[in-house]
């Protein structure tokens, strides 16, 4: 069986307003959007990952945004004080798809 991973990435930093780029992302850590820019920030969960990637492969594009804070990791993912384990952060997936014509 095949593992297919999907991750969403933050833009680029010049894909931001001027405004923006000096946004703190995260308090606790005290990270800037200068600092994540490029970074991997989430990934699909395994059951939809195929799915995901059969969009990609054809040419479709994805995004993703959050809709709500930052949860400890629950069943069946890893405890967060386990090596493995960490938060979960909620989104809401959005997909665009190529139309083919005849």
């Amino acid at each position: 069986m095949t593992t297919v991973l999907c991750l969403f990435w933050v833009l680029e930093l010049d894909c931001y307003d001027a405004g923006l780029q000096c946004m703190l992302t995260d308090e606790k850590q005290r990270l800037y959007l200068t600092d994540i820019a490029c970074l991997p920030v989430g990934h699909v969960q395994r059951e939809l990952a195929p799915i995901v990637r059969n969009i990609l492969d054809a040419g479709g594009n994805k995004y993703a945004e959050t809709c709500g804070e930052p949860e400890p990791s629950t069943y069946p993912w890893p405890e967060q004080q386990d090596i493995r384990g960490g938060g979960v952060l909620p989104f809401t997936y959005f997909f665009s798809t190529c139309t083919l014509s005849h």
